[in-house]
């Protein structure tokens, strides 16, 4: 976890809330001496410690790690709950770990959302979307939260697993189709005017496949970037 600003975080709160260090210290049973090491970086306090400090405090762990009652929104900060939806072979530079996990329907939607999303994501999407099962009101509620272009893209996606699941019914595990057809048709009625490259448009659109034209997308890439990908990702679950 990232604990480098936790003794800042720390004292905020501590100070936010009207307490004392010995106020503090007494309620978490540790001495005040100790407890001032730790909002000087000097010292950091065991798993345990730190419970007793997020009860009196009234926050939950994960405000020790960013000082937010939640995990960020960047893509180092869902990397670890994307690989928990599946996309298993996810790598990024800058890890960090939450202090819980969202909804797979958040996590779903904060990957599509923005100017760029990331390749690596984007082309995992239809392997996951049809081996899972999914909330169809969190999905359109958090896409309308965060980015409409999210829904719109998801839309797209869920066109491509259907192709991915004909082409690989042995890689993928058949759910109920009604949520992700709720959602394709809720996506169809946002669609824009203008293309949606993602931050990867193709340079040739006349060369996309009939999906991606369907919806105005213009993400360079292939169906058959997306079917290898979920290839891997089938192997890599089978196998892991």
């Amino acid at each position: 976890m990232e604990w480098k600003s936790l003794s800042v975080h720390l004292k905020n709160r501590r100070i936010a809330l009207g307490l004392s260090q010995g106020a503090l210290a007494q309620a978490c049973g540790i001495k005040q001496s100790y407890l001032s090491h730790i909002e000087l970086g000097k010292r950091k306090p065991t798993l345990d410690q730190l419970a007793a400090f997020a009860e009196r405090l009234d926050v939950p762990l994960q405000w020790f790690i960013n000082g937010k009652v939640q995990p960020g929104y960047a893509p180092e900060d869902i990397a670890l709950e994307l690989r928990a939806l599946g996309i298993s072979d996810l790598l990024a530079s800058k890890v960090k770990v939450p202090g819980a996990f969202r909804t797979p329907e958040e996590v779903l939607i904060l990957s599509l959302r923005g100017d760029e999303v990331d390749p690596r994501v984007l082309e995992a999407v239809p392997f996951i979307l049809v081996n899972r099962k999914w909330d169809r009101w969190l999905l359109y509620a958090y896409a309308r939260k965060y980015d409409a272009r999210a829904l719109v893209r998801l839309g797209w996606l869920i066109d491509i697993a259907f192709i991915i699941r004909e082409k690989l019914p042995h890689q993928v595990d058949p759910v109920s189709d009604s949520v992700l057809e709720w959602i394709r048709k809720q996506a169809w009625d946002k669609r824009s005017k203008h293309t949606d490259g993602m931050g990867f448009p193709t340079e040739k659109p006349a060369s996309l496949p009939a999906v991606h034209r369907r919806w105005k997308i213009s993400y360079a890439t292939t169906l058959s970037g997306f079917i290898e990908r979920a290839k891997a990702l089938g192997e890599a679950g089978r196998y892991g």
